[in-house]
């Protein structure tokens, strides 16, 4: 049952009477809506009410894997504090998914086309967008979906091989944590202070109260959030900050209405390994990262933010997969005192002011060595201002990056910055191609960048334009 030596004799229905200090097997607790915290928790038949309760029965020393399996419900959040776990042994508090109801169509069948990102059945009706936020299982894998026609769902990330053939399921979150007794002023779920490895899995975050954060882990060693989806109103739905090594956050759907602040944010944290995050509704941020010292991002959109996303004081910062960042009221992508980025392929376009900033915050804020090295497809379209905005001593790379109707430039670089494109840059504005003096005048590609080599550069400001295939 996974308890050690007692130390004291703890409140009737703890595991075996006793507080002990360390686990000494794998442990599992179960807590379920009809439950009961007298109860010992050690079976689904003798489950506890809370999750807090499960989490205080569980040894503050843990040398074996724990798990806290919630049935379906609604439940007050809960903190995990002191807690301390070796290495492979993660303490994981897990929710459950079950089969939601649909208005047309049916939630299981077989994939008739698609791709990677994209699952057709043209056996479906669905109603539009009904399955926004709800999530497929197929071939072992869980995704969110971001949006649906009456016959495909479109995926937030890849898939890691070709659905075409394959049996799926629509599946929802079942396990509700919500605020409605508002038990936390941080948050709804708090992990401080524990030198171990906790796994937050399966849960859906409801914010009634409008509370700090839903999800508010810090001051721990490794955190990892999987599968999680978050709605209502916060100032910061989920913030993850202070992590002492490591932060893994894997599948996290976020629309929550963050009226005074981002949507998803990590900071002041060693290493993340970000997958598949979807963000909506942020009013100053979408997904925002800062303060890493190196951060592995794969497959993020953020759509309908006030900046799409943005990343801040990195040492390096590698951008993979699909990276999305449309519709939003100011930027798409901002990247502000970062060493080295480097972005694979992405599309940044409809967005209120740039497609891509760099180096800058606000018009009168430099820092110097940002570097963003597009090594890969970039669409850059219809921004209200320039399609990708450059300052502050920064460094700009681009191999393959096109779009038009973009409001202002193409390009507008200014504040001493390098920018290097190649035969396949095709990026074009309202006024032009490229700017390198404050829109005075406009350089051309067709031009001044005929010939692999062509340099142009600006003696005022020391910015530098130059083709390089």
């Amino acid at each position: 049952m996974g308890i050690g030596k007692p130390i004291a004799t703890s409140k009737p229905g703890s595991i075996s009477g006793d507080l002990v200090t360390s686990t000494t097997a794998d442990l599992t607790l179960y807590v379920r809506s009809d439950g009961d915290d007298s109860n010992d928790g050690l079976t689904e038949s003798t489950a506890l009410a809370t999750i807090q309760e499960a989490i205080d029965r569980v040894p503050s020393f843990i040398y074996h894997p724990v798990l806290i399996d919630v049935g379906q419900g609604t439940f007050d959040g809960f903190e995990v504090l002191y807690k301390n776990a070796t290495p492979s042994n993660y303490f994981t508090i897990q929710g459950t998914l079950t089969t939601p109801t649909l208005t047309t169509g049916t939630t299981s069948g077989t994939v008739t086309g698609g791709d990677s990102y994209t699952i057709v059945d043209t056996n479906q009706s669905w109603t539009t967008d009904e399955l926004k936020g709800l999530l497929v299982e197929i071939d072992g894998e869980t995704r969110f979906i971001q949006g649906n026609t009456s016959t495909q769902l479109d995926l937030v990330g890849a898939l890691s091989s070709d659905p075409v053939g394959k049996v799926y399921s629509i599946l929802k979150h079942g396990t509700i944590v919500s605020d409605t007794s508002k038990p936390f002023d941080g948050g709804i779920i708090i992990v401080r202070n524990c030198g171990t490895y906790i796994e937050l899995k399966n849960l859906h975050i409801d914010m009634t109260q409008t509370p700090l954060a839903g999800v508010l882990p810090s001051y721990t060693n490794y955190v990892k959030l999987q599968t999680i989806k978050l709605t209502g109103e916060a100032i910061a739905p989920a913030w993850c900050g202070r992590i002492s090594y490591r932060l893994f956050a894997y599948d996290i759907y976020s629309i929550a209405n963050s009226t005074s602040g981002w949507s998803v944010e990590f900071a002041y944290t060693f290493a993340v390994d970000a997958k598949r995050i979807y963000v909506e509704n942020g009013s100053s941020f979408g997904f925002a990262a800062v303060q890493i010292e190196s951060g592995i991002y794969t497959d993020i959109y953020g759509f309908n933010n006030g900046n799409g996303i943005y990343i801040g004081y990195h040492s390096y910062a590698n951008f993979y997969g699909q990276v999305k960042a449309q519709n939003n009221t100011n930027d798409g992508l901002m990247i502000y005192a970062t060493n080295y980025t480097n972005l694979d392929k992405g599309d940044f376009s409809n967005n209120n002011n740039y497609g891509i900033r760099i180096g800058k915050y606000a018009r009168n804020d430099f820092v110097t060595g940002t570097t963003l090295n597009a090594g890969g497809t970039l669409t850059v379209s219809g921004n209200g201002k320039s399609g990708i905005f450059v300052t502050g001593k920064s460094l700009l790379g681009l191999a393959d990056c096109a779009g038009s109707d973009n409001g202002e430039f193409g390009i507008e670089a200014t504040g001493n910055s390098t920018v290097i494109i190649s035969s396949g840059t095709s990026l074009t504005g309202g006024s032009g191609d490229i700017t390198i003096d404050d829109g005075d005048s406009t350089l051309s590609y067709s031009s001044d960048f005929a010939a692999d080599g062509d340099i142009v550069s600006n003696l005022t400001n020391g910015c530098r334009v130059e083709r390089k295939d």
